[in-house]
């Protein structure tokens, strides 16, 4: 059984959009690692960080690419973050995110937002 774990790192953008970053690594210390070096890069650049932490998980997502355009393809998704495992919704637009984050919301199991990002859910790993 491979274990892979997912970096995932929400910002605060323009007009209060949370922006979503995924970092796929094959081992939580350099989850870790890159979680503190990204933090630090981030921070030194003004920007709010809402969330930075690494969870097991088989979702795979397409590289993170800085300096992609306004017309860039963007997606969005409803995300949970509980204290030991994260949930993401790949929701059609801003309005289903919405729908979904207030769906996660009622369960009570974490911190829920609805979010956007240039990365692509790629596959889900199968981790037998």
């Amino acid at each position: 059984m491979n274990t892979t774990f997912l970096l995932v790192l929400l910002t605060l953008g323009d007009g209060g959009q949370i922006n979503a970053a995924f970092v796929n690594t094959d081992s939580l210390n350099t989850c870790q690692n890159k979680s503190k070096m990204l933090g630090a890069v981030i921070s030194t650049s003004g920007t709010k960080i809402v969330e930075n932490r690494c969870f097991v998980s088989d979702l795979n997502f397409t590289k993170f690419s800085h300096g992609q355009s306004d017309e860039e393809v963007r997606y969005d998704y409803a995300i949970l973050l509980s204290d030991d495992y994260v949930e993401v919704i790949q929701s059609k637009n801003k309005m289903e995110c919405t729908v979904n984050e207030e769906n996660m919301a009622l369960t009570n199991k974490g911190e829920v937002y609805c979010t956007t990002s240039s990365q692509n859910i790629k596959e889900i790993k199968n981790n037998a």
